[in-house]
């Protein structure tokens, strides 16, 4: 397993989505919408891929503004979860983070997985809310 940057439209951006897609999305009976996606030419992606180049995990981030560092998606493989992989990829946002001179990582989590930043040193800074037809809640976390 290794750790890949790519940018967006590439295959390896495309493999990436369709994992997004795969946990995210289907399973709510919902697709990414064009606007969404249109949106992501700017953002950052990175992912593991296994040594056949398949996606097992992946992670969009995107500066909103010289203090703010968003995670938008972080996503890992069914068959790949409980291994730390999503650990990684969030010190992997935060470096990043740091080193686009953020001073704090932001993040919706989905309700089921407030547990998981909570261990990576998130806290709640919102009432929870509902995106995507789930219950979320915002997080954030000081550099």
């Amino acid at each position: 397993m290794f750790l890949i940057e790519y940018k967006f439209g590439t295959p390896n951006y495309c493999q990436s989505f369709a994992l997004r897609n795969k946990i995210l999305r289907i399973p709510l009976g919902l697709e990414f919408t064009l606007e969404q996606l249109n949106n992501e030419w700017e953002y950052f992606h990175a992912g593991f891929f296994d040594f056949d180049m398949e996606p097992i995990a992946c992670v969009v981030t995107k500066l909103l503004n010289e203090n703010e560092f968003e995670i938008y998606q972080i996503v890992v493989d069914n068959n790949f979860q409980k291994q730390g992989i999503g650990k990684k990829l969030i010190l992997y946002a935060e470096k990043l983070a740091k080193k686009l001179g953020a001073s704090k990582v932001i993040l919706n989590a989905r309700k089921i997985v407030v547990p998981f930043y909570e261990k990576c040193g998130y806290t709640i800074c919102s009432e929870m809310f509902i995106e995507i037809g789930i219950p979320h809640f915002r997080m954030e976390k000081p550099m």
